[in-house]
């Protein structure tokens, strides 16, 4: 039934406004989301989950030419011509309204096999919509690359790729009969190795906190939602791919001093 509130609240009122205000809730929604549901939400947050825990995951920062990322206790530079930027795409299965996302992931393949997450959008579209949005999310990154899963009507979908010159060629993939916890296999070895990459800058992007949380949350078994999980999976198997190690030319680390602004 109707959930009642006993204090005779709107949704999205604050609990005590005189004391802390609507604002303020809005700003540590947005500045601390971990504190903010566990202090006000009642909804703690497990920062360790059976098989990824992203919060030991090492952090990167935007930068003019690309991004420094945390390595072996610097920070060292990648610039964006040296990455391969993909999109990864796990089209929803049903149209219901409780039925999956379509879920798409944006990454930097370093020459090393390592991955940047930069971007995670999950929502649920109509079919005729979901191509728009990756030409738009494409027009957005320019990746060099775009992985579908295909199988069943996805396959169609992948074809009407073709019809938006937004969208690169795409590389359609497939379970081949492999269970979520089998391809997730090399996204969980990254993770433990600290091989892929979360944003550091400040405030976090707003898909962030919601990626964490359905990582965490993956069993493998079951899971209600684990479509970002599936286009990290796809993204870790083919950073795998993509790059051999006879293409990688390390680069030795930068110290920043304090008070030195990378930009």
């Amino acid at each position: 039934g109707k959930v009642t509130d006993w204090l005779g609240r709107k949704e999205g009122e604050a609990l005590w406004p005189e004391g802390v205000t609507l604002q303020q809730l809005k700003v540590n929604q947005v500045n601390n989301p971990f504190f903010w549901r566990a202090a006000w939400q009642q909804e703690p947050f497990e920062e360790e989950g059976a098989y990824f825990t992203p919060g030991r995951w090492p952090r990167y920062k935007a930068d003019v030419n690309g991004w420094l990322i945390e390595s072996e206790g610097f920070l060292k530079m990648v610039r964006r011509t040296d990455v391969t930027i993909m999109i990864v795409v796990d089209w929803a299965t049903s149209e219901k309204k409780y039925a999956d996302f379509t879920a798409m992931g944006v990454f930097a393949i370093l020459p090393n096999r390592g991955m940047l997450v930069l971007e995670i959008v999950n929502q649920h579209w109509r079919i005729e919509h979901a191509v728009p949005q990756l030409g738009l999310l494409c027009e957005k990154w320019n990746p060099g690359l775009v992985v579908v899963e295909v199988g069943g009507f996805q396959t169609a979908i992948a074809l009407e790729c073709r019809k938006d010159r937004r969208i690169p060629e795409p590389r359609r993939v497939k379970h081949e009969g492999k269970t979520k916890l089998q391809r997730g296999l090399h996204a969980i070895n990254m993770g433990q190795n600290g091989r892929i990459f979360l944003p550091g800058d400040e405030p976090e992007p707003h898909w962030l906190y919601p990626f964490e949380e359905q990582i965490i949350s993956f069993t493998g078994v079951n899971d209600e939602h684990d479509d970002m999980c599936d286009v990290l999976f796809w993204g870790a198997m083919q950073a795998q791919w993509l790059f051999r190690p006879e293409n990688y030319v390390e680069q030795g680390p930068c110290v920043l001093l304090g008070g030195y602004d990378p930009h």
